[in-house]
């Protein structure tokens, strides 16, 4: 992901902000949310490709080369929809606070936000 988002290739500005068991988390500009998304998801990719081949294996299967969604949301939370409403938050986020449910995006919704 270093590589990917340095000036060389993406240039994302964002970083590195938290891992939690299978979570990975960034924090990057409004403006480089996709290419942020694009590059996780290119990032497994090689990940996958390389263990694949390291097996012996010639072929990765698409239901594993990519995540099947990546959260694009301002705020940490469990799913990027979530309202979040607690007994100290009872009128949630959106109403709240004015925040914005976040996005769920698979590969092809990357690459359709990616290619403008």
């Amino acid at each position: 992901m270093q590589w990917l988002m340095g000036k060389d290739c993406y240039d994302i500005e964002g970083r590195f902000i938290i891992s939690i068991h299978d979570e990975v988390r960034y924090m990057v500009k409004h403006e480089d949310r996709y290419k942020a998304a694009l590059a996780l998801q290119t990032a497994n990719l090689l990940v996958r490709a390389m263990f694949c081949s390291r097996l012996g294996m010639n072929g990765l299967p698409r239901d594993v080369a990519f995540f099947s969604s990546i959260d694009v949301d301002q705020v940490m939370r469990k799913e990027p929809d979530m309202e979040c409403i607690t007994p100290s938050n009872p009128q949630g986020l959106s109403h709240g606070y004015g925040i914005k449910p976040g996005e769920g995006l698979t590969i092809q919704d990357v690459l359709l936000a990616t290619q403008q």
